[in-house]
C-alpha cells in the first residue's frame, strides 16, 4: 500500500518561505489578511484571527461563547473546552455506535493517565489557520474531526466520557507551533493529539519525546514518517526510529499511480510543472520519474526547465502554447492551488485540453466549482479514503450529516472527511482499552492493528508498518475526476487495492 503520499501540499508551505519573502506570488491577495493582524475570514464566515473554531462553535482566543481551557496558550489564545452541550442526542446506527462498546477490561472509569478522568479525555489538536496561506488551506481536518467528536459527544462520548477537544492555530509559525505544543501537553495536558494539519510542525520532536500519541494528522511534511509517536491518517510504511526519515532518508512512491493514466486513461505525452524551491522541484521530478516509469513520455517541463519555474511567475500563455506543440495529453504539477487555477484559465483561454490533469489531494474539495472550464473537467485526483461526495456510503453520509449540522457553512473538502476519520481512529483506540486508557495502550494499540484497517471502510487498508519495497507490494487507492455533468467530483475507480512495483525519492529536509 502507498503510505508515502507525497504531500505535495506542503510545497505551498514551503512556497510561502520563499515567496512571500521576495519574489511575489500566486496566491491572491485576500491569501494573506490572517498574516500580522488576524482578521482573515475562514471558509464557513468565522474570523480566522480569533482562532480555530471549536466543536461548539467557540474558537481558541478563549473569546465568548465557549468555556476556555486552562492554562495561557500562545498570544493569549486559549483552547476551548469543545465538549458538546448535548449528550445521548438522536441518531442513526453508525460509526459512532460502537464507541462505547467497551473492551480492555470492566470497571468503573478511573483518572488512567494524563488528560483522562472518569467523565473526560482531554484531546488537543494543532491547525494552521490564520497563517500567510488564509485560513482555507490546511483547515479540513480540524473542520472533520470537531464535527466528529461533537457528534461522538451526542451520543455520550467514548465508554463514559466525553471528549474535550482544545484547538491551537500556530499561524504557520514555529514559534508559535512550538507554543501550541507546550501549551496543549504541559498546561492542558491532553492525552493526545488529533488530526493535525500543519506545514509547521516544529514542535514533532517534543511531541515524541514526550510521549503523547499524535493520530490521524495530515503528513504535510517529514515529521510522520520519522516519529515513532506520530501516526499519518493513511499510515507509514517506512521505519520510524526517530532518528531519520523513511528507511534512511528514502520515502517511496506506487508506480500503479502513474501505469493508470497510461493504461486506463489513455495518456502518452506529460507535461510536470513545479517551482525552483527545492520541495516543489523534488516532488516535481519525482512525479516526472513516476510516468517516465510507466511509459508515460515527459515531453515538457513548466517554464521550459528542470529547474523549474519562478512562483511569481506569470500566467502560463507560453506554456499553454508549448504543451500543444509538443502534443502533450497529461499534466502533472506540484505547485500551488492559485498557480494551478491560473494555469487552468491559460489552457482555457488558448481552448487547451488534455485527458488528465492531475492535481495533489488539496485540489479534491468543493473549491474546484471556482476553476474555469472546460480546464476542471479535466481535472483527476488520487486518494487513499473514499471520496467526501460518495453519498450512497453510509460513513461518508454520516460524515455529510453531522457536517451540515455542526458546521454548515464550510466548503467540504476530502481532509474534511480524513479529519473525521481521525476522530474514529483516536474513538476505536480508546474503546479498546476499556476503563483505562492510557498513552501507551493507545500507541501499541495503533502498532499492533492487523491489517486491514479502514476506519469504518474510509480507508481500505491503513497500517504504520515498515514493508519491503524492493519487492512487489499493495497500494490502495481511488481515482476521481471533476466532472461538471455530475455537478462534481465522480469516482472512476473505486477505493480498492491493487499489485505494484515501488520507487524511491529523496524528501526535502524540513527540519522535523
Amino acid at each position: 500500500m502507498l503510505r508515502a503520499r507525497t504531500t505535495l501540499l506542503f510545497l505551498t508551505l514551503v512556497l510561502v518561505a520563499a515567496v512571500v519573502a521576495g519574489c511575489g506570488t500566486r496566491l491572491p491577495d485576500d491569501a494573506f489578511t490572517a498574516s500580522g493582524s488576524g482578521t482573515g475570514a475562514d471558509a464557513s464566515g468565522r474570523r480566522a484571527g480569533a482562532g480555530a473554531p471549536g466543536a461548539d462553535g467557540t474558537n481558541d482566543d478563549g473569546g465568548s461563547g465557549g468555556e476556555t481551557a486552562t492554562g495561557p496558550a500562545p498570544d493569549a489564545h486559549s483552547p476551548t473546552d469543545s465538549r458538546s452541550a448535548a449528550a445521548n442526542g438522536p441518531g442513526n446506527a453508525s460509526v459512532l455506535e460502537d464507541a462505547n462498546g467497551g473492551g480492555g477490561g470492566g470497571g468503573a472509569n478511573t483518572a488512567s493517565d494524563v488528560g483522562v478522568t472518569a467523565s473526560e479525555i482531554k484531546v488537543g489538536n494543532i491547525t494552521a489557520v490564520g497563517g500567510p496561506l488564509g485560513p482555507d488551506i490546511f483547515s479540513g481536518m480540524l473542520h472533520g474531526a470537531q464535527a466528529y467528536f461533537q457528534a461522538l459527544n451526542e451520543r455520550g462520548g467514548v465508554n463514559g466520557r466525553k471528549i474535550r477537544f482544545s484547538t491551537c492555530d500556530d499561524r504557520e509559525s514555529s514559534d508559535r507551533d512550538n507554543a501550541c505544543a507546550q501549551n496543549l501537553v504541559e498546561n492542558q495536558k491532553v492525552f493526545a493529539l488529533v488530526a493535525n494539519s500543519t506545514d509547521t510542525y516544529a514542535s514533532a520532536r517534543y511531541v515524541d519525546s514526550k510521549g503523547v500519541p499524535d493520530v490521524g494528522g495530515q503528513p504535510i511534511g517529514n515529521a510522520y514518517y520519522k516519529y515513532p509517536h506520530l501516526f499519518s491518517i493513511i499510515g507509514a510504511d517506512t521505519p520510524r526510529d526517530g532518528k531519520s526519515i523513511g528507511d534512511n532518508g528514502k520515502l517511496y512512491r506506487a508506480t500503479n499511480l502513474y501505469t493508470y493514466y497510461k493504461q486506463k486513461v489513455g495518456v502518452s505525452k506529460a507535461a510536470v510543472f513545479f517551482y525552483f524551491i527545492p520541495i516543489s522541484r523534488t516532488a516535481g521530478l519525482m512525479m516526472a520519474d513516476g510516468a517516465t516509469r510507466a511509459g508515460i513520455d515527459v515531453t515538457y517541463y513548466g517554464g521550459g526547465s528542470e529547474a523549474g519555474m519562478n512562483p511569481a511567475a506569470p500566467t502560463f500563455d507560453t506554456d499553454v502554447i508549448q504543451m500543444r506543440n509538443r502534443g502533450v495529453d497529461a499534466i502533472w504539477n506540484s505547485i500551488d492551488i492559485a498557480g494551478f487555477q491560473k494555469l487552468c484559465q491559460a489552457m482555457d483561454r488558448y481552448a487547451f485540453t488534455v485527458k488528465a490533469n492531475v492535481s495533489t489531494i488539496q485540489g479534491m474539495g468543493d473549491k474546484l466549482k471556482d476553476f474555469s472550464a472546460p480546464c476542471r473537467n479535466s481535472i483527476w485526483v488520487d486518494t487513499e479514503s473514499k471520496s467526501y461526495t460518495d453519498t450512497g456510503d453510509p460513513a461518508v453520509a454520516e460524515f455529510r450529516s453531522a457536517m451540515k449540522k455542526f458546521d454548515p457553512g464550510f466548503r467540504l473538502h476530502q481532509w474534511a472527511l480524513e479529519g473525521w476519520a481521525a476522530g474514529k481512529i483516536f474513538t476505536d483506540g480508546v474503546a479498546s482499552m476499556g476503563a483505562g486508557p492510557t498513552r501507551k495502550g493507545l500507541v501499541d494499540w495503533l502498532n499492533a492493528r492487523p491489517d486491514p484497517y479502514a476506519a469504518v471502510g474510509l480507508f481500505r487498508n491503513i497500517s504504520w508498518k515498515p514493508i519491503d519495497h524492493s519487492k512487489p507490494g499493495t497500494n490502495c487507492y481511488a481515482m476521481h475526476q471533476w466532472q461538471d455533468s455530475a455537478g462534481g467530483w465522480v469516482t472512476r475507480t473505486p477505493l480498492d487495492c491493487h499489485p505494484t512495483d515501488w520507487f524511491p525519492y529523496t524528501p526535502q529536509d524540513d527540519g522535523s
